[in-house]
């Protein structure tokens, strides 16, 4: 049988292990919780749905959300697409946050202004991304305007997208 002095100093000794682990294990909860916390508002990619009247296109990586074709527009009009190429079968190209070229043309192809879609959302994501422009166009006699979205293309190989999308001036 242990003396008592012995069950005493056995006894501090296994409450200061037990003191010791408890420590260890509130901060490795903490760490937890907080690294958890992290990761879901900023780290966690942010989910984005796209609009249901977004304009089907012949690259299903990029959706048309404005305008619609056979819209009446007047300068300056405001583009938006959703780039999306995670299910897609034909990826549309982003570089540097740009999403590509946007032009207006008249009807015999006469160019009447361009700019370019971009976006301020982390593009490097999976998932949908939205990027937008603001196309400034000189008025044209005709009424029939086209407008033109061609793929960021860096590589500079022949083989880059484009959407033409009819409207109305």
């Amino acid at each position: 049988m242990l003396s008592s002095y012995k069950q005493l100093h056995l006894a501090e000794n296994i409450q200061k292990v037990y003191t010791f682990i408890m420590k260890w294990l509130y901060l490795f909860v903490i760490l937890l919780i907080l690294t958890g916390g992290l990761w879901y508002f900023k780290l966690k990619p942010a989910t984005k749905t796209v609009p249901t009247q977004a304009m089907q296109t012949n690259c299903d990586g990029i959706q048309i959300i404005e305008p619609q074709a056979g819209s009446k527009v007047s300068s300056p009009v405001k583009v938006k697409v959703v780039v999306d190429n995670t299910k897609s079968k034909c990826r549309w190209t982003v570089f540097e946050g740009q999403a590509g070229v946007i032009q207006m043309q008249g009807k015999n192809s006469d160019l009447l202004g361009n700019s370019i879609l971009s976006t301020t959302d982390n593009w490097m994501q999976d998932g949908p991304v939205t990027y937008t422009g603001s196309l400034t166009f000189t008025t044209p006699a005709d009424k029939d305007i086209a407008l033109i979205i061609d793929e960021e293309n860096p590589s500079g190989k022949p083989n880059a997208k484009q959407i033409k999308i009819p409207l109305k001036n």
